[in-house]
């Protein structure tokens, strides 16, 4: 029985005549059938319960929120000014940037530690303690005077040590040590240089103000007795740390007037040859600038009330002094009004930025010593007085000595700010 087959019209291959392709080289065979899938009948997907229905939307809100939240937190961690806040146990008094810029120095509200930090991470790195007996706290200046007294703590020149105003207001010490390891390697107190003479009555000395350089140290010292006019007499004693001598006293009397102004706040030039005073005389604060070399009065800068908050500008060609309605720049060498700043809450502190373009100003609302208030944390443009750009500082206790207190990075992109602990900011 003869059967049927395909022949390939490719090739010529015999094919079974129930292929569709040539077996020999794949060619579509002709008068094949071919083959038709038969469609499958539609399934309906399983019908989900309402019980599984409600927790798929809820695990998806949930998941929603939770990525929403974390690309905020992730948003915020990247451009949130305020870095980290370290040193919050310690209750900071003052804080200084080494000229490197990669640690702070900081001393504490008992006077008797001074810590040096990592200054981006907050890592503490070496602790100081000031050689005993130092007790009875750091040198006090009352809360009215608005901790103006002046710094605290600095680094030497090379960046090898920290030095610090250390001790009671009647027997204080300046003590230096070893930036590396915390060795003590040089105190000596500043309070028994001076004594006042027959003539100029007698009394106790109490220090209420002074000033911290690398290399110098002003002290303001007043003497309170019946002999003197006024009931007062008030010294400023230079200092030559390197030597630990003292090396000039100003009498503050003014000739005019023949009265001594008590000294609130004292401030050194970058370089150290000049040293401003502010004093409140009549209710209204002033400022007089000092030559460390020879001892003479610039004129006054007088025209404002003044609060007593000064900062040099870095040249220290100009100086920045705080006043109730804001902030005035004056040349230091005539004392010529330069700009003004108006700002409605009361000043702290300011630091003048190292590029000198800037000016960095703390302040707050209120004015209760034992209410807490708002902090500001303000940055300035020095040449033209416009805002350019300002931080919430949280609350704070004003009446805590040291809060608001503040110093710029070398390279003036962050600032460190008092405010108990040590809060770093990036600075736009």
């Amino acid at each position: 029985m003869a059967s049927f087959s395909l022949s390939c019209s490719s090739c010529g291959a015999e094919n079974a005549p129930d292929r569709e392709h040539c077996h020999q080289c794949g060619h579509l065979l002709e008068g094949s059938s071919p083959v038709v899938s038969t469609p499958q009948p539609f399934k309906p997907p399983p019908k989900r319960s309402r019980r599984a229905i409600l927790w798929s939307g809820l695990l998806s809100a949930v998941g929603a929120v939770l990525l929403s939240t974390g690309g905020y937190l992730t948003y915020r961690k990247l451009t949130d000014p305020h870095l980290l806040t370290y040193a919050d146990k310690d209750e900071v008094l003052d804080v200084a940037w080494s000229f490197d810029g990669t640690r702070v120095s900081s001393v504490s509200g008992d006077g008797n530690t001074v810590q040096i930090w990592r200054a981006t991470t907050g890592e503490k790195l070496v602790t100081c303690s000031p050689k005993q007996p130092v007790s009875g706290g750091p040198p006090y200046l009352p809360t009215y005077w608005f901790d103006a007294g002046g710094q605290r703590i600095a680094w030497s020149e090379d960046d090898k040590h920290v030095l610090a105003l250390v001790g009671p207001s009647e027997r204080p010490m300046v003590q230096v040590w070893k930036a590396e390891d915390g060795q003590l390697v040089q105190s000596f107190p500043v309070t028994p240089s001076l004594a006042l003479g027959k003539n100029q009555g007698g009394g106790i000395p109490l220090v209420n103000a002074w000033a911290l350089h690398a290399r110098y140290l002003a002290v303001a010292r007043l003497f309170l007795e019946t002999k003197a006019p006024y009931g007062r007499k008030s010294f400023v004693d230079i200092w030559d740390i390197t030597a630990g001598n003292r090396v000039l006293t100003i009498d503050t009397t003014r000739p005019e007037t023949s009265r001594s102004y008590q000294v609130s706040t004292m401030v050194w030039a970058p370089a150290g040859e000049k040293l401003a005073m502010g004093y409140l005389s009549e209710g209204k604060w002033f400022v007089e600038i000092w030559d460390r070399l020879t001892g003479r009065r610039t004129p006054v800068l007088a025209g404002a009330a003044m609060r007593g908050t000064v900062a040099w500008s870095p040249p220290g060609t100009l100086l920045a002094v705080a006043t109730p309605q804001g902030m005035v720049i004056y040349e230091a060498q005539t004392g010529h009004q330069v700009t003004a700043y108006s700002l409605i809450k009361t000043q702290y502190a300011l630091a003048w930025s190292p590029d000198g373009k800037r000016i960095a100003m703390t302040s707050y609302s209120g004015g209760h010593y034992w209410v807490p208030t708002d902090g500001t944390l303000t940055v300035f443009d020095a040449s033209r007085g416009s805002l350019l750009t300002q931080y919430d500082q949280g609350q704070w206790d004003i009446a805590i000595l040291g809060m608001g207190r503040m110093a710029w990075s070398p390279n003036g992109q962050f600032l460190v700010v008092v405010n108990g602990g040590i809060n770093l900011w990036k600075i736009a």
